[in-house]
């Protein structure tokens, strides 16, 4: 079951960050009816794997992504609120290692844990500033995302 789940995560990441690549600045809504419907997907495993609070906040999150897509007077605020979305998670990204740690103290390893929070604040700050590019970048990291995701699922399928 989590193997699917991380693999169907996986692809949904590669998927969104390919469309945040080709379509840039006109992608806002089609990139948050996927963010609402991914957020929804992770929040329901999330909740069935017995992860209450992080299933519920993505619930949340999901929720609002909806009202951002469909309600027309909010969609110019949504750049703000994603890129604020964006630096809360790389932040919370950041102390849930601190506070986790690094498996296997190694550099590749601290390199690999520490790059997707670094580049999800500096995608959000760039969102803040030039949307354009920040569409670009934000694209690249979920691509990057995607495949780190891709590879792990398939590397725990190898190793059962």
């Amino acid at each position: 079951m989590e193997q699917n789940s991380n693999l169907s995560i996986a692809i949904a990441y590669l998927c969104l960050g390919v469309l945040f690549i080709s379509q840039q600045g006109g992608v806002m809504a089609t990139a948050m009816i996927i963010t609402t419907v991914v957020l929804f997907a992770i929040a329901l495993v999330d909740l069935i794997n017995k992860k209450f609070v992080e299933g519920l906040i993505k619930l949340c999150l999901a929720i609002l992504a909806a009202l951002f897509t469909w309600v027309p007077a909010l969609v110019s605020v949504s750049y703000y609120l994603l890129a604020a979305l964006f630096i809360i998670v790389g932040i919370y990204l950041i102390f849930n290692i601190k506070k986790t740690g690094v498996k296997g103290k190694s550099e590749a390893n601290l390199l690999l844990a520490f790059t997707l929070p670094l580049l999800s604040i500096v995608s959000g700050i760039l969102l803040l500033f030039n949307a354009y590019w920040a569409f670009i970048v934000i694209g690249i990291i979920l691509v990057f995302a995607g495949l780190i995701n891709l590879y792990f699922a398939t590397s725990m399928s190898s190793k059962k």
